[in-house]
């Protein structure tokens, strides 16, 4: 069997973050691998997310605010080329929104992140790619969660 790999927001962030060459390397190796495997999956609710997580200010590892990575001109193409190297799943539906509920209670989770996990058994993908570790460490539902571990610079 083929991979089938969905990917969360978190590494594609990493793979547009130029602050952050170590991690940005590893992330656009690591979707390099996937997508020779066949297309890595996205959904919509993953670009939208990508997108702001660009334009958006955020914190670095010392808890101050920094500046977004991009403009929202720049994040918009980051977006379209994202969707010209993934395949992107149809929006979500009722019944990945009561599977993502059912995975939320069951797991503990961030009720988004369940979802994205329900699109990704949706979808029928096989391992589920992120940065975040409060996903399940075990299979749920065939799917492998795969942490992908940014590497940490040195004084953080």
């Amino acid at each position: 069997m083929s991979a089938r790999t969905f990917v969360d927001t978190n590494v594609l962030t990493y793979a547009f973050d130029d602050t952050d060459s170590p991690n940005q390397n590893k992330a656009l190796a690591r979707l390099a691998k996937e997508k020779s495997t066949g297309l890595p999956v996205v959904s919509p609710n993953i670009l939208a997310e990508f997108y702001n997580s660009l334009i958006l200010p955020r914190e670095d590892a010392r808890g101050r605010r920094v500046a977004p990575i991009m403009g929202a001109k720049d994040a918009g193409e980051a977006v379209r080329l994202v969707e010209s190297h993934v395949q992107v799943t149809p929006l979500i539906t009722r019944t990945v929104v009561r599977e993502g509920t059912r995975l939320a209670q069951q797991h503990g989770m961030r009720t988004w992140d369940a979802i994205h996990l329900a699109t990704a058994v949706g979808a029928g993908c096989n391992r589920f790619l992120t940065a975040d570790a409060r996903f399940p460490a075990r299979p749920v539902q065939g799917v492998v969660v795969e942490r992908f571990v940014p590497q940490r610079r040195p004084g953080r």
